[in-house]
């Protein structure tokens, strides 16, 4: 700008207004900087940046006016943080505008409440996976423990009829025998039957007379 040039209009700029003499214009801006790379649109449409070649603009004054309908494909892009998320009220999926002509401001609330969601599912899996963990450490606690406690009782290890070891516990009461009461012998069986008659025969009461 020099000294006596007509001026057009003032813009707002941080310090206050700015006068300016010209404005440029999109085929300006092709011409000096190169063509449109990317057009960025607010949720509504409204003009956010446009960028020439490798230089951005944000002055909405630029885009003011301009049909963006003429650009190529893929040129004009919407920036809005709701599209990061699904909608749950019409089903839109990320990056897809909502359906109907009102935009459901709701998106983004819910969307964050669903990424809550997922990140408690997340930890609570993790809490699963490590309890799982632990209960499988304490299962193989109580089998050692079952194991060594098995040690110590005898095991009748006379054959099946399958011939295999017949691996049940042995009898160790009233009279220690090295079989289980299956596979008792005929003489055993008659040790046992006398073996366990004794304690009776203790406790039994005899009648006195008078």
């Amino acid at each position: 700008m020099t000294v006596g040039e007509p001026v057009l209009g003032t813009l707002y700029g941080g310090s206050g207004p700015i006068a300016y003499t010209h404005l440029l214009t999109v085929e300006e801006a092709v011409e000096v900087y190169g063509p449109v790379s990317e057009w960025v649109v607010g949720p509504q449409g409204g003009f956010r940046r446009v960028c020439f070649g490798e230089t951005v603009f944000s002055s909405a004054e630029l885009g003011r006016g301009f049909n963006t309908r003429t650009l190529p494909q893929g040129i004009v892009t919407v920036e809005d943080p709701d599209l990061d998320w699904p909608c749950l009220q019409c089903g839109a999926a990320p990056d897809d505008r909502c359906s109907g002509a009102s935009k459901r401001r709701v998106r983004r609330a819910r969307g964050e409440e669903y990424q809550r969601l997922q990140n408690e599912m997340s930890q609570l899996r993790e809490t699963i996976a490590k309890l799982r963990k632990q209960n499988e450490l304490l299962d193989e606690q109580v089998h050692a423990f079952r194991r060594e406690q098995r040690k110590r009782v005898p095991i009748c290890s006379r054959p099946t009829r399958a011939g295999q070891p017949c691996q049940a516990d042995a009898i160790n009461y009233p009279t220690p025998i090295e079989s289980c009461r299956i596979h008792l012998t005929p003489e055993e069986k008659t040790m046992l039957a006398a073996a366990e008659a004794e304690p009776r025969a203790e406790f039994t009461i005899r009648p006195t007379g008078d």
